[in-house]
């Protein structure tokens, strides 16, 4: 088979199984919000604050990977990394597993855009 066909097909496993986990992601944390929101009488948390205010620009960003891998893959590692920070300085317990899982999800998905991405526009570079 060649190196070009085979590029496509893995192309596209990476741009589709991207797309399916963000999605389930996306509607996963959406769901969480609203469930959380509606039975918390104590008021805003600082640390979910600012948590959900890095989430919902993360998952703006998977959105628009569908249509711009790139920018939208870097965007979203760079939300989830910003996630994770403040999860690790929020979490009472576990910061390490709790700074590390939470966004993990998010992080695989825009690892999967990028190497769409690469696998996509690397293999036209490289023929020369």
């Amino acid at each position: 088979m060649p190196i070009e066909k085979r590029g496509d097909i893995l192309a596209k496993l990476f741009r589709w199984t991207a797309r399916i986990l963000s999605t389930l992601v996306i509607t996963f944390a959406l769901f969480m919000f609203v469930a959380s929101a509606g039975f918390d009488d104590t008021g805003p948390n600082v640390g979910i604050v600012i948590f959900f205010l890095f989430m919902i620009p993360t998952m703006i960003a998977l959105i628009l990977a569908w249509r711009w891998e790139k920018k939208g893959g870097m965007v979203a590692i760079a939300g989830s990394i910003c996630m994770g920070i403040t999860v690790f300085f929020t979490a009472g317990s576990n910061q390490a597993l709790a700074g590390i899982m939470i966004p993990s999800p998010f992080t695989i998905s825009a690892v999967l855009y990028l190497l769409s991405w690469w696998r996509t526009n690397g293999i036209s570079d490289n023929d020369g």
